[in-house]
């Protein structure tokens, strides 16, 4: 979920599903963090909570092989 939302979708898996923008450029990790949470407790009410998010975000954002 936060590479997606880090790296967009520029290629869908299929013609119907459209794609979507990287936000790496718009949203800080906060930003991204808060996503995520909202995300998660929208579609998987659930599940536990996410702990050390934001230092996910900040280790996918520095990752190699992002944009």
């Amino acid at each position: 979920l936060i590479r997606v939302i880090l790296e967009g979708i520029p290629s869908p898996a299929a013609r119907d599903l459209g794609d979507m923008p990287a936000f790496r450029d718009s949203l800080d990790d906060g930003q991204v963090a808060a996503l995520v949470r909202y995300i998660r407790a929208k579609f998987a009410p659930d599940a536990p909570a996410w702990h050390g998010l934001e230092a996910d975000v900040a280790r996918l954002r520095a990752a190699p092989g992002g944009h």
